[in-house]
């Protein structure tokens, strides 16, 4: 897991970054209307793209003993899923125009649709190469995609290609890790589909296939409203906020994630084992999610002003709501990864559907008070849900919601310590980029002491795993 999480990590970051920066380059050169045609245009096929899945790698991932046939089968009907919603989003491209009063997004949407068919030719690869936790070779497949896709959206949009300078990047950022992953995987499709071996497979997948969807979809609600109400500048400003946010938070966290759940479905049937390897990860993931939360919260406006520049400012106010709402997704997903490890998949489908629609209610009321009142909305249904999981995960694994809720507190205090002590300082100079390296300077090092003077779980996990990762580099610097 260590070694899976050094290159997942280093992977993730890696594009991650590279992403951002070409972004921050982008945003310098186009404007947030040109943002907001893009997100707009792939709302509908954002919210799609688990059809092209149907959970079925979720599945090959959790079973113990795949077949033959169970890849093969999934290969094909992946394919075929997704060229039926290609062909659907071409026929439909007028319609979700006409929906969003905008007919310029018409071309957009048939090019962007195509991302979903190449994405389907390597769903099962990629899910082979999650079982057999070869996170390197995943790693080296996102950064080259970013890198590669990054460089021609620059081209693009410097030689004048506007909005299609998103376009295309979007889509050899899709292309180059599909092609990658055929090259490097040793399993290639045979010729067979079998209804029965896809049977098995949803078993345990369609209760999580649905909770996909109903997220999925809930997830670009907001963007779906946003675009219906607001300007198209209003979508740009809102959709950088909210990839910065993302990018910091839910990426960081992320390569835990993806390494937990593989991991975690080995050791199943080892109850005790489970649950002590899920608390263990929740742990630090809350050390790392509350220490950038904090981090994100107080550099707000000078991270803004330094890399996107003046034209964004107004996206300095969405950033810092969606800060407190950002960690949803990095606490629940240790207790979520417990509950799908252990196959019960039937409580993951019904927690989704009851955070949902409680999600609805806090969304219908929010935006009845504006795009503010749906940021702070996502706070309030952010702490249910994260009560909710771990409620859930209490009843099928027999492990009380106390036990996973205290040992997130401590970094939950020590974020809010750590970013008042640096508000109260108020660091303040005529340039940004200065305030920016001064506020982080100043955070961590409060952040990272207070841990330390306290002597947390979260700073001891985090020095062992720095010491095995340098280890790690060290022997391979040495074998080389």
């Amino acid at each position: 897991m260590i070694n899976s999480f050094a290159w997942d990590f280093i992977g993730r970051i890696t594009s991650q970054i590279v992403s951002v920066i070409v972004g921050i380059v982008l945003a310098r050169i186009l404007t947030p209307a040109e943002f907001g045609l893009v997100g707009m245009s792939m709302v509908f096929i954002a919210m799609s793209g688990l059809f092209t899945n149907l959970g079925l790698a979720s599945a090959l991932i959790q079973r113990t003993n795949p077949e033959e046939i169970h890849y093969s089968s999934s290969f094909f009907l992946n394919i075929g899923s997704a060229a039926i919603l290609t062909s659907i989003f071409i026929l439909a491209a007028p319609l979700i125009a006409k929906f969003f009063n905008n007919a310029s997004i018409i071309s957009l949407i048939r090019v962007l649709s195509l991302s979903l068919l190449i994405t389907s030719f390597s769903t099962v690869q990629e899910a082979m190469l999650r079982k057999d936790m070869r996170f390197k070779t995943l790693a080296k497949a996102k950064i080259i995609g970013a890198g590669l896709s990054g460089a021609t959206g620059i081209s693009m949009a410097l030689s004048g290609f506007g909005v299609w300078s998103l376009v295309t990047q979007t889509i050899i950022g899709r292309f180059v890790p599909t092609v990658y992953y055929w090259v490097v995987s040793s399993w290639k499709p045979k010729l067979q589909f079998h209804f029965k071996a896809i049977r098995e497979l949803w078993s345990y997948s369609l209760s999580l296939l649905i909770a996909g969807i109903i997220d999925t979809i809930y997830r670009q609600l907001d963007t779906v409203i946003i675009a219906r109400i607001f300007t198209t500048t209003d979508l740009g400003l809102f959709s950088k906020a909210k990839s910065l946010n993302q990018f910091a938070v839910k990426y960081s966290s992320q390569s835990i994630d993806v390494i937990t759940f593989p991991a975690l479905s080995k050791i199943k049937n080892e109850r005790t084992r489970l649950i002590e390897t899920g608390l263990k990860a929740e742990v630090f993931i809350a050390f790392i999610t509350f220490c950038l939360l904090g981090w994100l919260f107080v550099s707000s406006e000078s991270l803004i002003l330094t890399l996107l520049g003046q034209k964004w400012e107004a996206s300095v106010q969405i950033f810092r709501l969606l800060c407190l709402s950002g960690f949803v997704y990095p606490v629940s997903s240790a207790s979520l990864n417990m509950l799908k490890a252990s196959g019960d998949s039937k409580s993951f489908l019904k927690v989704e559907v009851i955070k949902k629609i409680i999600g609805l209610i806090g969304l219908s009321i929010g935006f009845m008070f504006g795009l503010k009142g749906y940021l702070i909305s996502l706070i309030i249904t952010g702490m249910i849900s994260v009560l909710l999981n771990m409620l859930f995960t209490s009843r099928s694994l027999n492990i009380s919601i106390g036990h996973q809720l205290l040992p997130i507190l401590p970094y939950v205090l020590l974020g809010i310590i750590s970013s008042l002590i640096v508000e109260i300082v108020h660091i303040n100079f005529r340039l940004q980029y200065v305030n920016f390296i001064l506020i982080t300077i100043a955070f961590f090092c409060v952040y990272f002491a207070l841990n330390y003077l306290i002597k947390t779980d979260g700073i001891r996990l985090f020095i062992v795993q720095m010491n095995k990762l340098k280890e790690i580099a060290r022997n391979k610097f040495l074998m080389s």
